[in-house]
């Protein structure tokens, strides 16, 4: 872990990704940073800084000696921590006691905060009873440790069914609590005696919100998520069933979605134009960057597909181009007609392209071997052409080019499949050199064996179970897999370039050379 020596203190925190715009993530009590880790990954995919402090007195960092920390001084804290790494505006999630820490960062220090994210807390004052059991456990905890505190803290932190469909995440919550140093635990539980009321803090704010509940929290009920919905004037509300107290961690998936959707908000909206967007690789392609927080213009010959998508999404999202990539005379009409909002493309995904036959090539329709020519060729040359002028004249854009194994390894009946993979390979690395020090990025993807899409249904003519054979005991990759390397080669920094990602699945390796 880093660490920053403020306000008395040495503060540790973890840092993840290399984002303009910073997320800060507050754990609650008596955790520690670790519980933000299914959030890492996605957030940072996203294209953003991380910044998941352990918060004095908890994890490594150092409790500074006292015995109370108010919510002000782990608030002060994090200001400081924002100031060592230079960020002048932070998105601030917390989760219990953590979102109290960042409503106290939003009181102390309004303008730091450009989003507010609020899991299983509340705004409310702490009572005259509520101080006194504060006070009675910390000294608990003093004399006795964390061992059994957190025994009986678990079935309070979780819902039941979380502790049984999930007996890790349910271990990495124990020990957790275990292992939070009791000096820190009780300064933290002295500190929230005196816990303000946050109403009018949550009502002056004026920024986005996302808020997380689960209706099984024991300490955050439907009227306090309400009560933070209301206050808030621009807030969203996810109520999760079945969840404990931490949402998180019982339900990664939902949490990570609402976040990342929020998270959306505070990105400038880049366009994606996705060939092929109607099925297999490019339907899930067009979904991913939808995910992600892209605008797409989906490109396809099946209308109500693409409609599909725009009804998912809305037309301020997803706009819709029906049209066959091989029309040689529609497709630059269809890019030059985008609508303004459409027009400053940033990243174009060359997917369109299909396989007819696998027969030799001394026994190929000659009609077959022209469509793949002119779909999986001239198709990706001319929306390329189309769009590139447009990347060129503003210094930056992102083209990825789907190629696949067959272009580099022969096999029986890939001919010209194969050869215009190849040339799709060449192309690309060509494109490269064209484009040198204009900012734009050239990447091929070259995938092996897939199931999940039309494309061997469309090799073998409709012939379904001919198509179902060719993955037969083995697990192939999925278009998802395939959406997930565009995601990663565009989540990369401007000054990356991936020139070729060949992927493959385990179940799919080489074969010795054909001899007599």
């Amino acid at each position: 872990m880093n660490s920053a020596s403020l306000n008395g203190i040495e503060l540790a925190f973890e840092e993840s990704g290399r984002g303009s715009q910073a997320l800060l993530l507050i754990h609650g009590h008596p955790f520690d940073h670790t519980m933000w880790r299914p959030q890492f990954e996605p957030m940072t995919r996203l294209g953003w800084r991380l910044i998941v402090p352990d918060l004095r007195g908890y994890g490594v960092s150092r409790d500074g000696g006292g015995e109370k920390a108010t919510l002000e001084v782990f608030a002060r804290d994090l200001i400081a921590l924002l100031d060592h790494l230079k960020v002048e505006q932070a998105v601030v999630a917390g989760l219990s006691m953590g979102g109290q820490i960042a409503m106290e960062i939003c009181r102390v220090a309004p303008n730091r905060v450009k989003g507010l994210v609020l899991a299983a807390t509340f705004p409310r004052a702490e009572t005259t009873l509520g101080k006194q059991q504060r006070i009675a456990t910390a000294e608990r905890l003093m004399n006795e440790g964390m061992a059994a505190y957190a025994a009986e803290m678990l079935p309070k932190m979780l819902a039941a069914r979380s502790i049984q469909s999930a007996p890790e995440m349910a271990e990495h919550v124990l020990r957790m609590m275990r292992n939070a140093p009791p000096g820190g635990a009780a300064a933290a539980l002295r500190g929230r005696a005196e816990r303000p009321d946050y109403s009018s803090i949550l009502e002056r704010f004026e920024r986005p919100a996302l808020i997380v509940v689960g209706d099984e929290d024991a300490f955050t009920t439907r009227q306090d998520a309400d009560r933070m919905h209301t206050l808030l004037k621009d807030s969203q509300l996810l109520w999760l069933p079945g969840v404990g107290h931490m949402p998180n961690l019982e339900q990664p998936d939902a949490f990570n979605r609402a976040l990342s959707g929020f998270l959306a908000r505070f990105k400038e909206r880049q366009i994606a134009f996705v060939t092929g967007a109607t099925s297999g690789f490019g339907a899930a392609i067009a979904r991913r960057f939808l995910e992600d927080g892209f605008q797409v213009i989906a490109l396809g010959r099946r209308a109500e597909r693409l409609s599909q998508l725009q009804n998912d999404y809305g037309s301020t999202r997803v706009h819709s181009l029906t049209v066959d990539i091989t029309d040689r005379a529609a497709v630059p009409a269809a890019i030059t007609g985008l609508p303004e909002e459409f027009q400053a493309v940033d990243c174009l995904v060359n997917n369109a392209g299909l396989a007819l036959g696998m027969g030799g090539a001394q026994n190929a329709s000659a009609a077959d071997w022209d469509r793949m020519i002119d779909t999986n060729c001239r198709g990706l040359v001319h929306v390329t052409r189309a769009l590139l002028p447009g990347m060129v004249a503003r210094g930056r854009g992102l083209i990825i080019n789907m190629g696949s194994v067959a272009g580099t390894y022969p096999y029986p009946g890939g001919n010209v499949y194969g050869a215009t993979k190849a040339f799709v390979h060449q192309f690309s690395l060509n494109l490269r050199s064209d484009l040198h020090g204009t900012g734009v990025r050239v990447s091929c993807i070259e995938p092996g064996m897939c199931g999940g899409t039309e494309f061997s249904k469309i090799r073998f003519e409709g012939d379904l179970a001919r198509a179902a054979k060719v993955y037969e005991g083995m697990q192939p990759l999925s278009a998802e897999d395939i959406a997930d390397a565009v995601a990663w080669i565009t989540s990369l920094p401007a000054h990356v370039n991936i020139n070729t990602i060949e992927l493959m699945p385990v179940a799919q390796s080489f074969a010795p050379f054909q001899v007599r």
